[in-house]
């Protein structure tokens, strides 16, 4: 089945860092970017093994996930 692409989303970021800042581990190295391997929400669903150390402080007692990208977009 063929499927047509959608078009880009229109960009409302604009300057806004909100997301970069509100990340309690930096997973936001630059606008439109993320690394997975720094996101609570990938680290506490997907991976397989024990957190890191260098993130079991910035994630405090949340226990799924993170999302404080979102609610502050």
């Amino acid at each position: 089945l063929e499927l047509e692409a959608d078009a880009p989303h229109v960009d409302r970021c604009g300057s806004c860092i909100r997301c970069q800042t509100a990340c309690p581990t930096a997973a936001f190295p630059a606008p439109y970017r993320l690394d997975a391997r720094r996101c609570l929400a990938y680290l506490t669903i997907e991976h397989a093994g024990p957190i890191p150390e260098e993130f079991r402080v910035p994630m405090a007692n949340r226990i799924y996930g993170c999302d404080d990208c979102l609610a502050v977009c």
